[in-house]
Formats: structure tokens, C-alpha cells, sequence
């Protein structure tokens, strides 16, 4: 089967000739400048031939241009850290302006695409594309910190919703400028979906609107959207509860029996990045063998549950 099709039968529920594949990594350095983004992008596509690329930039990039400071110090995944924040009190918020998509980071995102493209388009069997959007509450801790952004929320919420809805502005205009790019979907991260963040109440009241507004602004064309949940604790029934085509998380600690019979969609995952760092590239086989097993080689996605180290062993990958 070409790529599409195998992607397409397996969101279908149909029985492809094998499970897609696909992993995805950091480009420290590499991902300030749009040209080697989508250059050292594309050679990981030529490498391994993924059945789609997922586009990962440093995880701020959306934030960037609010006025957020990030280094690379060596983190092993390759992704830079937060050097300075933008928000440090509650009125911060309220001057928060909607992030023009022309210009700044999410400009060179728009650039990356647009030559990762020219670079595949000769692919004989070429993959789908999907960039990484973060959610309005995961930006907003970026901004903020965690701990600001939950003391915003018990005693300032207006003026957190207030940036909250700036920031779900940005998103939606940078949707408008993703949908003129050849691109398949999203990968939505949605990584403060999780009890050690904030309570079900407080992600129903500060995120859940904001989410359901970026869902219903995803262009029809788009049939290959994940929603990606954290490692740990994850809120996985208010994720079903928006249906996503693909649902992306740790299934290693998950009961997949369970999880089956209430969402009959894809699930994505099954490797851990300690399963593919290890000395021999026999762990990562035996992990893969075993959660095809468990979903009887049907609705699921094979990939780690975040990106991959940047050192992981090429043989493993």
C-alpha cells in the first residue's frame, strides 16, 4: 500500500497490509533556521521512510513572539529550554497582542513547510505532513509557568481568559495560513490535559473552550489529526470526549482492553524512548511485537510516545 492508504484504512478501521509507522525527533540548533529545519527534516523521512512527518520544531515556537527567551543547554531530546518568561503578574495577560503568522517564529515554521515540500515532492510514494500545534493552556504555561498560570486562575480568571483568548486568536490565524501549505492534519498537544497540572474542573473552565474552538477550526480537507496527551496522568476520558481521529499517548501504561471499548478510533503509540535508547535494538522489537499483539494489528499508529532522544542509536530507529 502507498502511505496515504495505509493511514487512511487504519482511521477507517480497515485491515492495511501492516501497522503505519512513524517517530519524530528534535533538531537542536538546527531548528532556529527554516532552510535546515526542513533539510535535516526530510533526510530523517529519506532515512527511515516514516508512513507520515511529524513536524517538530522547539517546543516554544509558538510563544516565541509574545517575547519568550529560550536556549539549547543540552537536553537530551534536543528541545530548548525556557530562559525568560513573558507573564509575571496577572495584568501581564491583558496586554497580550494576537501574534501576526507572517512574521517571527511562526513564519519560519510556514518556510520549513513550504521546503520540506519542494524537498519530497519528486517522493514517489510521499508522506503526509503534519505540524505541531500547542494548545492555548499548554502556551500559556510557556508564557507564564505553572505555577503563575494556577494562581491566575483562582484569582485573576478574567484576565487570564483574557490571554487565553489572545493566544487562541494566534492559533486560528496560523490554521488560516497552514490551510493555503500542503499538509494533512495536526498534531494537537495538549500536554496540560493532566491531573498533576490542575483539577478536571479547572481544565474544563480554562482550556476545554479554547480547545474545542481550534478543533472546529480545522479545515475538513485535514483527515489526519492527532491529539497527543502527556506521559503522565493523563486526562484520557475528557480526550475521548472530542473524538479525535488519532489519540496519541504512553499506551504502555494504559489498559488497552479498556481503552478499546470506549474509543473505537486509533490509538498512537506503543514504544517508549527508553525502549528505543537501549543497548540493543532487540527491546524496542520485542515492545513493538507486543502492543500489535494487544491491539490484534488494528487501529493503532506505531510510534514512541514523545519525540525520541537525539542521541537514540540509529540502529534502533
Amino acid at each position: 500500500m502507498m502511505k496515504r492508504e495505509r493511514l487512511e484504512q487504519t482511521l477507517s478501521g480497515g485491515n492495511p497490509d501492516r501497522v503505519p509507522v512513524a517517530l519524530w525527533r528534535h533538531w537542536p540548533g538546527d531548528d532556529q533556521r527554516a532552510a535546515d529545519f526542513a533539510r535535516y527534516t526530510a533526510g530523517f523521512q529519506r532515512a527511515y521512510d516514516w508512513d507520515f512527518i511529524k513536524l517538530t520544531p522547539f517546543s516554544a515556537y509558538m510563544t516565541a513572539d509574545y517575547g519568550l527567551h529560550t536556549q539549547w543547554d543540552g537536553d537530551l531530546f534536543g528541545d530548548r529550554t525556557i530562559s525568560k518568561r513573558r507573564i509575571d503578574r496577572s495584568l501581564d495577560w491583558t496586554e497580550l497582542r494576537t501574534l501576526d503568522p507572517a512574521r517571527g517564529e511562526l513564519a519560519k515554521q510556514l518556510d520549513a513547510i513550504r521546503l520540506l515540500s519542494e524537498a519530497l515532492a519528486n517522493d514517489p510514494d510521499p508522506a503526509p505532513v503534519i505540524p505541531t500545534i500547542y494548545s492555548p493552556l499548554t502556551q500559556a504555561i510557556q508564557l507564564a509557568g505553572l505555577q503563575n498560570v494556577l494562581r491566575d486562575m483562582r484569582s485573576a480568571p478574567d484576565r487570564l481568559q483574557s490571554g487565553l483568548n489572545v493566544i487562541t486568536e494566534g492559533i486560528l490565524r496560523f490554521i488560516a495560513e497552514l490551510r493555503r501549505l500542503d499538509v494533512a492534519g495536526v498534531y494537537y498537544v495538549m500536554d496540560a490535559a493532566r491531573y498533576d497540572v490542575c483539577s478536571l474542573a479547572e481544565y474544563q473552565a480554562f482550556a476545554q473552550p479554547y480547545d474545542q474552538k481550534i478543533w472546529d477550526g480545522l479545515p475538513d480537507k485535514w483527515w489526519l489529526n492527532i491529539l497527543s496527551l502527556s506521559e503522565t496522568l493523563p486526562m484520557l476520558d475528557l480526550a475521548i470526549s472530542y473524538q479525535p481521529p488519532v489519540l496519541h499517548y504512553d499506551l504502555s501504561r494504559d489498559d488497552l482492553s479498556r481503552r478499546r471499548s470506549q474509543f473505537d478510533r486509533v490509538l498512537g503509540g506503543g514504544l517508549t524512548r527508553e525502549h528505543l535508547q537501549a543497548d540493543s535494538p532487540t527491546i524496542g522489537r520485542e515492545a513493538a511485537r507486543s502492543i500489535l499483539d494487544d491491539m490484534n494489528n488494528r487501529r493503532l499508529i506505531l510510534s514512541a510516545s514523545s519525540a525520541v532522544y537525539a542521541s537514540t542509536p540509529r540502529d534502533n530507529l
